[in-house]
């Protein structure tokens, strides 16, 4: 499954769906609010779905950005499945630390590391 939306690629890796941002700079509302809506497309026949969220080419985000994550992450526990978040810059790390969104969202330093974390 290799899927391409705009802005947003889409793949598995084991079980798990990979959520990759294809865009640098995630702080346009209307931008973040169309992901948002792509991403539930995508998960939404998923039964227990295993989600991981790429921010390996993210530079930039807002706190919009952070409300869709914890939305997405609301709305897969209600799935009954399990959402992690891989490749934070280290600034944007410290961003997600300092809202002790880091524990929320479990970041993980790789894909590997947050599939694994998926046990």
């Amino acid at each position: 499954m290799t899927t391409s939306v705009p802005y947003l690629n889409v793949r598995k890796v084991g079980s798990a769906v990979v959520l990759e941002f294809a865009r640098t700079d995630l702080t346009d509302g209307a931008l973040i609010q169309n992901l948002g809506d792509e991403i539930y497309q995508v998960i939404k026949p998923i039964s227990n779905p295993s989600v991981i969220v790429d921010l390996g080419q993210v530079e930039r985000l807002s706190s919009a950005t952070l409300g869709m994550l914890v939305a997405l992450r609301k709305v897969i526990d209600n799935m009954d499945g399990q959402m992690r978040v891989a490749n934070v810059a280290a600034d944007l790390r410290a961003i997600f630390k300092m809202t002790r969104l880091d524990v929320t969202l479990h970041l993980h330093e790789s894909i590997d590391a947050a599939v694994e974390s998926l046990g």
